[in-house]
C-alpha cells in the first residue's frame, strides 16, 4: 500500500511529501497522474505552485485596482 511505502521513507522525504500534499491541496492543483519522483522534484513543484499562487494573487489585485479606478472615474 502507499502508506507502507510512505513509512519506509526517511524523515526528510516524509516531511517533503507531507508538505507537498498540503500545498497541492491548498492550491487546488490536484494530484494528477504526473508528479515528482524525487525530493528535488517535489520541492520544485511546491515552489512552482507557490509562484502560481503569487501570480494569481497579483492578477486578482490588479483587476480589483482596475475596477476601483473605473468606479472612481464614473463618480
Amino acid at each position: 500500500s502507499h502508506y507502507a511505502e510512505f513509512l519506509e521513507l526517511d524523515y526528510w522525504s516524509q516531511y517533503i511529501a507531507a508538505i507537498f500534499f498540503i500545498i497541492t491541496t491548498f492550491t487546488s492543483v490536484g494530484y494528477g497522474d504526473i508528479k515528482g519522483n524525487s525530493k528535488g522534484e517535489f520541492v520544485f513543484v511546491m515552489c512552482l505552485e507557490m509562484v502560481g499562487i503569487g501570480f494569481y494573487g497579483y492578477m486578482i489585485g490588479a483587476f480589483q485596482a482596475l475596477f476601483v479606478s473605473m468606479a472612481k472615474s464614473e463618480d
